[in-house]
């Protein structure tokens, strides 16, 4: 249900249409009142639902009365631009909601979460914003730290010169979109010193 801390998108669905079990409501309601993150991703989600909700409904609607007009015999009557108004109507509510569900889809950051053992490289497709949440374990201690990601030919793409840990883990949002390809995220302690560096690929 909770993926790197946060829920789930498929829960937060639920969550907006009210079908998530009582348990699981509780414990989203209780991550979302301290997660800002999660609250936009929230508010998009419910958009969406809305959004979807009222195409469907104007589509049923449209069906009624398109039913209800060929049984009176009055549907072979309505003028052309009538025709064209009520078809202009029903695909502008369709593209509305394709595109919001786009945005919807890519404008929720991924949550990934990178640990520096050797050899490891979380994969992920480079879809839009990234949620990085880096294990802080056996990390040199610091009130703060600088954050690079780099690329595979070790040129500067993004940084955060302060970061600090929270419950075991370094926060960080990268909310450009990425290229696919490698990547390396690298910790510094108080902005210096030998980085803690993590594997990321972009698929």
């Amino acid at each position: 249900m909770f993926a790197a801390g946060h829920p789930e998108e498929v829960v937060l669905e639920q969550y907006a249409m009210g079908k998530l079990d009582e348990p699981a409501v509780e414990a989203v309601e209780e991550h979302i009142l301290v997660c800002v993150s999660c609250q936009d991703r929230l508010d998009l989600t419910e958009t969406y639902v809305r959004s979807m909700k009222s195409a469907l409904a104007s589509a049923q609607k449209a069906e009624v009365e398109s039913r209800w007009r060929t049984r009176i015999g009055g549907w072979f009557q309505m003028p052309a631009p009538a025709w064209a108004g009520a078809a202009a109507v029903v695909l502008l509510a369709i593209v509305a909601v394709f595109n919001l569900r786009n945005f919807t889809r890519s404008g929720i950051p991924a949550a990934v979460v990178l640990t520096a053992t050797r050899g490891e490289t979380a994969s992920i497709e480079a879809k839009g914003p990234l949620d990085l949440n880096l294990d802080a374990r056996d990390l040199t201690p610091a009130s703060t730290y600088r954050v690079q990601l780099v690329n595979g030919e070790a040129e500067d793409v993004w940084q955060q010169p302060s970061a600090t840990v929270s419950d075991g883990y370094i926060h960080v949002r990268i909310g450009k979109h990425l290229s696919r390809g490698q990547y390396f995220v690298r910790v510094f302690a108080s902005g210096a010193g030998t980085p803690r560096e993590y594997a990321l690929q972009l698929r």
